[in-house]
């Protein structure tokens, strides 16, 4: 029997000055200028663009990356937090550092047959780099294609809507208090496959929040819409830590150099396996 591969049809590419001309970059006139330019030099559209001083070469960089489908920020564009490198470096060796991360997590964890799509990210102590770790591995799993999402769980002293450039104003402790539904998850300016549920106002009562069983069901909801669910958990300050990541199942731990504790770490990783919870790997920070 004869096997027929069947390859998707994948959307026409926009050439270049298309992308330049809705982004306002260029008008017909110029466009006009630099094919002439092409024609005599023999340059790619590009180098043509720049050389003539119609366009900066930040301009072609952005829009290579929309001609790509590989999203990322030039300063000024966003309110994303500059700290948050995958998404205005995507070429530095910083982010190759994330690049890595998400490639081992992809085999580890989203290989299986049904995967578990929630992966927790956690720090026995404070000043980790946890929440800026979420961040970036939100933007380059987005930057992959993959439908992603990041829940701030940290409801006492939240930083996700600070880092994107968002609104506040109702989040996770709003949907768990039964005021509001998912629809209160929010895109993230110019990287089309990323959305994040902030954390909400600080309630008074965070830890009863999350012990409620609608947090494990909305977790469970979510999986449906998104490929990769990226959770920021709170340190281990308070009992809110342990309760996000049993009902996520799955996490990898943040450590920071010359600071974290070796016997403290292991001694955490083994309660937390002991409440069923799957360690996904480990992250020295840095940075």
């Amino acid at each position: 029997m004869e096997t027929v591969l069947k390859l998707e049809k994948r959307p026409k590419q926009l050439a270049l000055g298309d992308i330049l001309i809705a982004s306002g970059r260029l008008d017909k006139d110029k466009i006009k200028q630099i094919l002439t330019d092409q024609q005599q030099t023999k340059r790619s559209f590009g180098e043509s663009a720049v050389a003539l001083n119609l366009v900066s070469q930040d301009d072609i960089a952005q829009a290579l990356s929309q001609q790509y489908d590989f999203p990322y920020l030039n300063k000024g564009d966003s309110n994303v937090d500059e700290s948050i490198i995958a998404a205005y470096q995507p070429q530095s060796s910083k982010v190759e550092t994330f690049r890595r991360i998400r490639s081992k997590l992809m085999l580890r964890w989203l290989a299986a047959e049904k995967p578990n799509k929630k992966l927790a990210i956690y720090a026995e102590e404070p000043e980790s780099g946890c929440s800026w770790m979420t961040a970036n591995l939100g933007v380059v799993f987005a930057q992959l294609g993959e439908r992603t999402l990041v829940i701030d769980c940290d409801l006492r002293q939240p930083s996700q809507h600070e880092l994107f450039g968002c609104s506040n104003k109702k989040g996770l402790s709003g949907i768990l208090r039964g005021a509001y539904g998912p629809e209160v998850i929010q895109p993230v300016q110019n990287l089309s496959q990323l959305q994040v549920l902030t954390a909400g106002p600080v309630p008074p009562n965070p830890q009863e929040l999350l012990s409620q069983s609608s947090f494990g069901q909305l977790l469970n909801t979510l999986q449906e819409r998104f490929d990769v669910i990226l959770i920021d958990a709170p340190d281990n300050r308070s009992g809110d830590a342990q309760l996000v990541l049993v009902q996520t199942g799955q996490t990898i731990i943040m450590c920071r150099k010359n600071s974290s504790s070796v016997e403290a770490t292991r001694l955490q990783l083994e309660q937390l396996r002991e409440l069923g919870v799957t360690i996904a790997g480990s992250v020295l920070n840095t940075f």
